[in-house]
């Protein structure tokens, strides 16, 4: 017969086995969907690693080529300045060039053309005088040929026609005494003329400058006649005011007759005035009195009026006398002014009277000196007229008692006539010869003065124009400098923008990536943290169930072989007991909490599920 101990141990022995099996095969269960958890959160963190690590990569790569091409940009810019600078100073410098050349040739041909010109001139000129000097050379050898073959062929003539020539100074004294006569009275005629014509003029002129004396004078003394009548007109109502005043103040004096119209002090306004005021002020202070009708206030009236004519009647005559010391004062100022006229008119007569009489004694002197030179040129023509008859008669008589005497004087006359005419010639032609050497020389000094000024001119305008060319490509060259430097600050701080621009949205996207990375990283430590604990869970779950099964097996197994061994010792008497005693199991395994270099969990050395 089985013993029934042995077999509740070990059924419960089997059914212990059976369930530490179980909790080891639901722990290692757990463990793997942990390790496999571990191992995909693992793979999710180095795949977002390397995706932020490409990204991060791919940014910087992309920024250094933003840079290494903005850098080329901005270079490639600024060499485009200091290209566009060289060449804006290369035509500056070209240009600047080219004008200062352009003028030098331009100098170069104006003094050229002025040189030229110079000895073209001086040519000119030194020919005209050659050829006037040989003009006048031919003239005086032809002039003296003339006078020559003249004093030949007169002389010829006088010796060999005596009967004929002394007809002919009869018939030429004749026609002579003629001439003269008649050129006497047509020179007389002319100077008469003349003389009257002169005459005329010269009191036509003075009597126009008279005249406008005149007018100026007349002109001056109305004018200061205006004045004074404006002034008049302005003091004539004051004088008549003081003249009626005077003749009041005279008629109060007893010093004069009574002035048509006026009725005296006692019917004066002013009186009246006064005598109406004191009248009311006494019948007033009576009809208080009840005593206005009575003989005390008609006596009191009269010996109030009296009294107030007395009393004003001296500062009645004091301001009639101010209004006629009024008319004197017009009266003297209009005086003062009337002198004041009078003395510019007499100033302007007086100086219209030294200018006509300046005139008048101009024109005199001019008519006298006319008159003088009419009747010297009178005396002249008539004493040249008689000498000119007495000359011919002179040589009438003395050609008729001797022809060869008259032939003679002819021959003689001839003769002076032919050397005064030759030498006249030779002066004419030396006062020529030196007039054209002056004139030549004149001209050859003027042309070498206007020469000398022209080249300092072309000289002078060459170099203000060198100046300012120069000057011009100094301030461009300037300005270019400067643009060129603003440029390079342009593209300098441009440059330096964009690439602040390019690191700053680089570190932004960068600072993105790692902060999405980080939130990813985080994400995926929190649930591998979640994953383990519920793997680390689920093996203590299963562990614990495990236990909780080999205990409550075990615990079954005794209570059985308990209640049999009670059964056999109550019933049986005497069974055999326990044999060999209950070996328990092994501490649950203990595993650390953090994780090994290969992804794994270490586990504790308690020991474990057998």
């Amino acid at each position: 017969m089985p013993n029934p101990i042995a077999a509740s141990l070990g059924a419960a022995g089997i059914g212990a086995i059976g369930a530490n099996k179980a909790a080891k095969t639901q722990a290692n269960a757990a463990k793997q969907g942990m390790d496999a958890q571990i191992q995909a959160q693992r793979e999710a963190q180095a795949f977002q690693s390397d995706n932020a690590d490409r990204a991060i990569n791919t940014l910087r790569g992309s920024r250094k080529a933003q840079v290494t091409t903005t850098k080329r940009g901005f270079d490639n810019a600024r060499g485009d300045i200091q290209r566009g600078y060289n060449a804006q100073n290369d035509f500056t410098r070209m240009g600047r060039d080219q004008g200062l050349n352009q003028i030098n040739s331009g100098l170069t041909q104006s003094n050229n053309a002025l040189r030229t010109g110079y000895d073209t001139s001086r040519g000119d000129v030194t020919q005209g005088r050659d050829q006037g000097l040989g003009a006048i050379n031919a003239g005086l050898s032809q002039s003296n040929n003339a006078l020559r073959t003249g004093y030949d062929t007169g002389s010829a003539q006088l010796r060999s026609n005596s009967n004929a020539a002394m007809q002919s100074l009869r018939d030429g004294r004749d026609s002579g005494i003629n001439s003269v006569n008649q050129g006497l009275g047509q020179s007389l005629a002319a100077l008469r003329t003349g003389y009257n014509t002169s005459r005329s003029d010269i009191s036509t002129g003075y009597g126009d400058a008279m005249g406008t004396v005149n007018e100026g004078r007349d002109y001056a003394i109305g004018q200061n006649d205006r004045a004074y009548g404006e002034q008049q007109g302005y003091y004539d109502p004051m004088m008549q005011r003081g003249d009626r005043a005077s003749e009041i103040y005279d008629y109060n004096l007893g010093m004069g007759d009574q002035p048509e119209g006026y009725g005296g002090y006692q019917n004066s306004a002013y009186q009246n005035y006064i005598m109406d005021q004191s009248q009311n002020a006494l019948e007033g202070s009576a009809a208080q009195r009840g005593g206005l009708f009575s003989g005390a206030t008609i006596k009191a009236a009269q010996e109030n009026a009296q009294g107030l004519s007395g009393q004003f009647y001296n500062n009645y005559l004091d301001r009639i006398g101010g209004v006629s010391d009024i008319g004197t004062a017009a009266r003297g100022a209009l005086a003062q002014f009337a002198g004041v006229r009078g003395a510019n008119n007499a100033n302007a007569g007086t100086g219209a009277a030294t200018q006509v009489a300046g005139l008048q004694q101009s024109q005199g002197q001019d008519l006298s000196q006319l008159a003088t030179g009419y009747s010297t040129n009178v005396a002249g023509a008539q004493t040249s007229a008689a000498t000119q008859r007495a000359q011919m008669y002179g040589d009438t008589a003395t050609g008729v008692a001797g022809l060869q005497e008259n032939l003679g004087g002819n021959l003689a006359n001839l003769s002076s006539n032919y050397s005064t005419n030759l030498s006249g010639n030779y002066t004419n032609a030396s006062t020529n010869r030196a007039n054209i050497y002056g004139d030549a020389a004149s001209a050859l000094a003027g042309q070498a003065t206007a020469y000398g000024n022209n080249l300092a001119g072309n000289y002078t305008n060459a170099a203000n124009n060198r100046a300012t060319i120069r000057m011009d490509a100094a301030s461009q060259l300037g300005q270019s400098g400067l643009n060129r430097n603003l440029a390079y600050g342009q593209n300098r701080i441009s440059r330096n923008n964009a690439l602040t621009n390019i690191y700053a949205n680089t570190g932004t996207n960068i600072a993105n990536v790692r902060s999405g990375q980080g939130s990813a990283m985080a994400n995926l430590a929190m649930a591998g943290g979640d994953a383990m604990h519920s793997g680390y869970a689920g093996i203590g779950n299963a562990q614990s169930a495990g236990t909780m099964g080999v205990t409550n097996a075990l615990t079954g197994g005794m209570n059985n072989a308990l209640g049999a061994y009670q059964y056999q010792q109550y019933a049986g008497g005497g069974g055999g007991g326990f044999g060999g005693g209950y070996a328990p199991y092994g501490a649950a395994p203990s595993y650390s909490q953090p994780m090994t270099a290969t992804g794994g969990y270490n586990y504790g050395s308690g020991g474990g599920i057998y």
